[in-house]
């Protein structure tokens, strides 16, 4: 056995100039295989019929990720150390979806 201790690494991330400002998303979908997860991130756009039942909203994805089943906790827990750095900058929690009202059905008009 080697007597070297461990050598530190860091990772220097480099972002390409055409992701620079990266894309948006408002639409996230998680799914999973016996080796990794998927997040596909898109974009929602208008219903096609409101009438119709269910009401279909087509979205449009703008970036889809695999990662290794390994990596999820790790994610899950970055992603809530940032939510709490954020909440504690601003001083109030980030709205939550669930809190706002729904889109659709629009309300009845007023005749």
């Amino acid at each position: 056995m080697s007597d070297t201790p461990p050598r530190a690494v860091q990772i220097k991330l480099e972002v390409p100039d055409d992701q620079i400002n990266g894309c948006y998303a408002n639409i996230m979908s998680v799914w999973s295989s016996p080796h990794d997860f998927t997040l596909d991130f898109a974009v929602a756009g208008q219903p096609e019929d409101v009438a119709a039942y269910p009401i279909v909203v087509p979205a449009r994805v703008v970036a889809r990720i695999k990662i290794p089943l390994a990596m999820a906790q790790d994610v899950l827990q970055a992603l809530a150390a940032q939510v709490s750095n954020f909440e504690e900058r601003v001083g109030q929690p980030i709205p939550r979806l669930e809190d706002r009202k729904p889109l659709y059905p629009p309300p009845p008009s007023k005749e």
